[in-house]
């Protein structure tokens, strides 16, 4: 496991708009066990550059976000643990995103 100074260190550039912010505290705090890119509110099977949303769903909601939302926060989830019943989890990364002591993981809401 890296050290938080790493981990800081790793997300040092990311800045958190609050549709990046409200995407990692949802997937924080919600199961989730599908997910599903989407063009136009509907389901696409075609390659990534139609893909214009990703929704990722569970039994208390789904959430939908930008596809250019994401890339920048990459880093900052992933594929949930085997066996966990869910499809992505936060990463050391996100979470230390997410803490409201740290300067990184303040959003750039003024």
């Amino acid at each position: 496991m890296a050290s938080d100074k790493s981990l800081a260190a790793e997300i040092e550039a990311v800045r958190l708009t609050d549709a990046q912010r409200d995407f990692l505290n949802w997937l924080n705090t919600q199961p989730n066990h599908e997910a599903e890119w989407t063009r136009n509110g509907k389901r696409t099977s075609r390659g990534p550059e139609f893909w214009t949303h990703l929704k990722v769903s569970g039994p208390t909601g789904s959430w939908v976000i930008e596809k250019g939302q994401l890339w920048p926060i990459a880093e900052l989830y992933g594929p949930a643990e085997f066996g966990s019943g869910n499809v992505y989890a936060l990463t050391d990364a996100g979470r230390l995103a997410l803490a409201p002591n740290t300067t990184e993981g303040r959003s750039d809401r003024g």
